[in-house]
């Protein structure tokens, strides 16, 4: 950049660091309109310094890694950041690349409509959590729609979520439908460190083959089913604790599981299944799981249920656990096979086999974890009978 005369504004007399510096006080939106202002300043609000002050005030460098070159500019706007570049987490959705992430300022409350990733990303909460402060997300005051879901992840895309409080409400009584605060078709989503609530349907859904693996979450006080995973999907839970799920809503009846595991694949390890209406674990028309080193207690019915016909044979393992009740309703005998070995891992679709999980660290463990829910941020309710379609 070469230097401009005595005549031109103070600005571009500093050191060319110390420009960019201080432009980099107006924010990202301010300090390009400057580009219309000369071509001195137009340089300015294009020089990699500049870019590089705001990704790093921004906390992008902190949390999204450094970019491959130095093209920060392009880093910037990759990766959009919630309060600076977009107002809410719907509009960073749309304007996130593929492969890139979302950077949201923590300690704070944004009220959405309904969340659509359509496209491979991240959500991070900066500066990163290292207690139990998380970022909530709670649908937006107004009229609310019918058995939509708070967050829904599309087919064939991948969404990585961290240290997020997602809390649901929607008018309508279709839990088939939509009705729950995370739901996943088709997609991958991956949580860490988060807490899922609906006051009026289902915790997480995933089917169509999705597949969800979650670590240190909560999933607690919702109306209908905790965690569903239907469709062919395979569910991963480890470290987690589904509470008090199936409590019943405006719309929906009491009497649900905590978990329910349709045509599908779990595994659930290291986690904490209890004071859920209905059943901890129910599996159904050839669901199978693997339970680990998991307290799976003080439900409104048994640990686990199998309910199967007689042309779909579901098959649980339980590895080192403490449950408080198992019952059959199958018309075939399923299978329930104990085993002392322990692992973590993820199934795998061509050989129909677990295997260790290496891309999110999931530790092999033995013991009980007895862990407890920290304070919940809605009263569970229960009112009114067992729902007719029990565990659902």
């Amino acid at each position: 950049m070469s230097r401009p005369s005595a005549s031109e504004p103070l600005l571009l007399r500093l050191p060319e660091t110390l420009s960019a510096l201080a432009l980099s006080f107006l924010g990202a939106k301010e300090a390009s309109s400057l580009s219309q202002v000369s071509s001195s300043f137009s340089t300015l609000a294009h020089s990699p310094e500049l870019w590089y002050f705001l990704c790093s005030d921004t906390g992008k460098l902190e949390t999204c890694g450094r970019p491959q070159s130095l093209l920060y500019r392009d880093f910037y706007i990759s990766n959009p950041s919630i309060p600076h570049d977009c107002a809410t987490l719907a509009g960073a959705l749309d304007h996130v690349t593929s492969g890139g992430t979302i950077v949201v300022a923590g300690n704070q409350t944004l009220r959405e409509s309904e969340l659509v990733v359509a496209r491979d990303c991240e959500i991070k909460v900066h500066p990163p959590l290292t207690t139990a402060r998380v970022l909530s997300i709670s649908r937006a005051s107004g009229r609310q729609p019918r058995n939509k879901p708070l967050l829904s992840i599309k087919r064939d895309t991948t969404c990585k979520i961290s240290n997020v409080s997602f809390q649901h409400v929607s008018s309508g009584e279709d839990i088939w439908k939509g009705n729950a605060a995370v739901f996943v078709d088709g997609g991958n989503l991956f949580l860490a460190d988060c807490s899922v609530q609906s006051d009026t349907g289902r915790g997480i859904v995933s089917c169509n083959e999705g597949i969800v693996k979650a670590r240190d979450t909560v999933v607690h006080d919702s109306a209908a089913t905790g965690v569903y995973a239907g469709g062919k999907s395979v569910l991963t839970l480890d470290r987690c604790n589904v509470l008090r799920n199936g409590v019943g809503g405006a719309e929906i009846p009491a009497g649900h599981s905590g978990i329910y595991v349709e045509s599908s694949k779990a595994l659930i390890s290291d986690c904490f299944v209890s004071a859920n209406s209905l059943t901890g674990v129910t599996l159904v028309r050839g669901g199978d799981a693997v339970i680990a080193n998991s307290d799976v207690v003080e439900n409104g019915s048994d640990a686990f249920t199998i309910e199967d016909e007689a042309t779909m044979g579901s098959t649980v393992q339980l590895v080192e656990n403490n449950l408080d009740g198992v019952s059959s309703r199958a018309t075939t005998e399923p299978q329930a096979r104990g085993l002392r070995a322990t692992f973590m891992g993820h199934y795998c679709a061509d050989d129909g086999e677990w295997r260790k999980d290496e891309g999110w660290d999931f530790e092999a463990g033995g013991g009980q974890t007895g862990q407890t829910a920290e304070g919940s941020d809605a009263a569970s309710e229960s009112s009114g009978p067992d729902s007719s379609s029990p565990g659902l």
